[in-house]
């Protein structure tokens, strides 16, 4: 965790951020056009596909 250390602070960060690549949560609302996905469903987030602002 670099940016805690205070390591990566000469970059602009943007909150909210989501820290690391091994991301998972729980939906907790979705709305009335969104498919595959219920309320309280858990998931995961596909490490490999980048958001299009970072470099990778």
């Amino acid at each position: 965790m670099h940016d805690i250390d205070g390591l990566i602070s000469d970059r602009s960060i943007r909150l909210p951020l989501t820290l690391g690549h091994e991301v998972a949560g729980k939906v907790e609302a979705k709305g009335r056009s969104v498919t595959g996905f219920e309320v309280s469903d858990r998931v995961v987030v596909y490490p490999s596909i980048g958001c299009g602002v970072c470099r990778v």
